[in-house]
């Protein structure tokens, strides 16, 4: 593609420049890079405060699964065992 001239941007057409397709220009975010490092900082914990928050969900959920499945358990015992050999002893007995 070529080497890279500043006021373009590749594969957008004719007289697009940076600040018509990137509405937020280096003045209104402060001085360049810097500003890119905040956002860069703000973002990140932005994400690990998500992550946070989604591992405590799923832990939540998780907990919430495991005493389901237990109380099912408890209600509705497995079908077999003792059932089983009654059932056995039926079908022998015929």
């Amino acid at each position: 593609m070529g080497p890279e001239h500043s006021g373009r941007v590749r594969t957008q057409g004719f007289g697009v420049t940076p600040t018509r397709f990137f509405p937020q220009s280096k003045n209104e975010e402060g001085s360049g890079s810097g500003s890119s490092f905040g956002q860069i900082a703000s973002l990140r914990e932005e994400f690990i405060s998500f992550r946070d928050n989604q591992e405590r969900e799923f832990a939540s959920f998780r907990d919430e699964m495991r005493q389901f499945m237990q109380e099912t358990q408890r209600n509705h015992p497995p079908h077999g065992g003792s059932e089983m050999k009654g059932g056995n002893d039926n079908l022998s007995d015929a």
